[in-house]
């Protein structure tokens, strides 16, 4: 068995695949798209974000589909289908407009990039 030596995103330390740096200026080496797309908010609000976006995915696991709410999409619905394997994340206004569809690593971006920030 071979054994892949897959570079590790510094900040994340390994959420998602690695891609292009972005405007994380302190860290060095390629960052993952998860972290690429929340490179300017505050290291705690980053992984408040990712740890709220882990657990609507842990919940479609579970349950099948979930809502998600306050988003700059509108009303989200992310659901699990079990037999593929792959999580589904699309516009719940009856458009059916998917905004991602694939294995966590895939929909992880796009879940977080959808919610809303609002500045106080």
């Amino acid at each position: 068995m071979m054994a892949f030596d897959f570079p590790v995103c510094p900040v994340c330390r390994g959420h998602g695949r690695v891609a292009v740096k972005g405007d994380l200026e302190a860290v060095e080496g390629p960052v993952c798209s998860t972290c690429q797309g929340t490179g300017d908010l505050p290291r705690s609000l980053r992984e408040a974000l990712l740890r709220a976006a882990e657990a609507d995915l842990r919940a479609a696991r579970r349950y099948g589909a979930v809502g998600i709410a306050q988003t700059h999409h509108g009303l989200l619905n992310l659901s699990y289908e079990r037999e593929d394997r792959v999580y589904e994340l699309r516009r719940f206004d009856g458009s059916g407009g998917v905004l991602a569809r694939g294995p966590k690593r895939g929909v992880l971006p796009a879940l977080i990039h959808s919610y809303v920030l609002l500045e106080a």
